[in-house]
């Protein structure tokens, strides 16, 4: 029984030093990448959180009357892309079509 134990005991802790260097190594490519593109690292292209943020930033006058014109024109290709790409992303599309 105190085999087993020692057995286990030193499997965790092999474990928990692989991730411990694992996660120092993710640190030194993050900060590299940091200093090789300047101090903003981009987010991923799926995520398109640059892009959806400037579209954003754009908006300018009142905000009631903006709103308004948007909703009456719909939701843009753009936008709808966006929101097909995050359902495909969170595995909602799963069984899609599919009878009950």
């Amino acid at each position: 029984m105190c085999q087993d134990f020692k057995k286990t005991l030193t499997w965790v802790g092999l474990a928990t030093s692989v991730m411990g260097l694992a996660l120092w190594q993710a640190q030194l490519v993050v900060t590299r990448e940091q200093k090789a593109h300047g101090s903003m690292v981009l987010p991923p292209t799926k995520i398109r959180h640059a892009e959806r943020v400037s579209a954003r930033s754009r908006v300018v006058g009142d905000a009631v009357t903006n709103y308004l014109t948007r909703e009456s024109k719909g939701l843009s290709d753009r936008e709808l892309g966006w929101i097909l790409d995050d359902f495909q992303t969170a595995g909602l599309d799963i069984g899609l079509g599919m009878g009950p």
